[in-house]
C-alpha cells in the first residue's frame, strides 16, 4: 500500500506540475496579448493623432490664406477710395459748401463700399478721429462717434504716410468676433 501511495502521489504531483506549468504558461501567454493589444491601441492612437494633426494644420493654413487675401482685399479698397477723385471731389463740397447733395453722394460711396465689401462699418473720419459720415443716420458700430483710442494711432499712421493702414485687430463690445479698422488718407 505504500508504493500505491507514492505512485498516487508522484502522479498527482506530476499532475500539478503540468497544471501549474499550463497555467503559467496561460499566464505568460495572456500578459504578451495584453502587451501586444496595448502596442497596437497605442501605435493606432498615434497614428490618429498625426492624421488630426495633419487636418487641423491644413485648416490652419486655409485660415490663414483667407485672412491674408482678407487683408489685402481690404487694403486695395481703401487704397482705391484714397485715388477715388470723384469721392475726393464730393467730400470737399460737402465740407467746404455745406453741399447738400455732395453729402449723400459720399454717403451713397461709403454704403456701396459697406454692401459690397461686406463691412461691418464704414465711417468717414475727421482728423481727429471724429466721425463725419456714415453710410446711414445714426449711432455706428462703434456705439460712439468718436474714434476708439486704439485705432487713433492707425489713423495718425495712415495720414502721415498718405498709405492706406491697418490697425491690430482687437475684440470690442460691439462684434462676437475681432475687428480690425482700415484706414484710407
Amino acid at each position: 500500500m505504500p508504493d500505491l501511495f507514492r505512485s498516487l502521489a508522484a502522479i498527482f504531483h506530476t499532475r500539478r506540475t503540468l497544471i501549474v506549468g499550463g497555467l503559467a504558461l496561460l499566464v505568460a501567454f495572456m500578459i504578451g496579448l495584453i502587451g501586444w493589444l496595448h502596442g497596437v491601441y497605442v501605435e493606432r492612437e498615434h497614428r490618429h493623432r498625426h492624421q488630426a494633426e495633419r487636418e487641423l494644420q491644413s485648416i490652419n493654413q486655409l485660415q490663414l490664406r483667407a485672412v491674408l487675401s482678407w487683408r489685402e482685399r481690404s487694403l486695395r479698397d481703401a487704397r482705391m477710395l484714397t485715388e477715388d477723385e470723384l469721392l475726393a471731389g464730393a467730400v470737399g463740397r460737402w465740407l467746404s459748401r455745406g453741399d447738400v447733395a455732395a453729402r449723400e453722394q459720399v454717403r451713397d460711396r461709403l454704403r456701396a463700399l459697406k454692401e459690397l465689401g461686406r463691412y461691418s462699418e464704414v465711417l468717414l473720419l475727421g482728423p481727429e478721429g471724429e466721425t463725419l459720415l456714415m453710410p446711414q443716420e445714426g449711432p455706428g458700430a462703434y456705439g460712439s462717434q468718436t474714434l476708439p483710442p486704439r485705432e487713433q494711432g492707425a489713423m495718425a499712421r495712415a495720414l502721415a504716410s498718405a498709405d492706406a493702414v491697418m490697425g491690430e485687430p482687437a475684440l470690442t463690445a460691439g462684434f462676437a468676433f475681432p475687428v480690425a479698422g482700415v484706414f484710407a488718407p
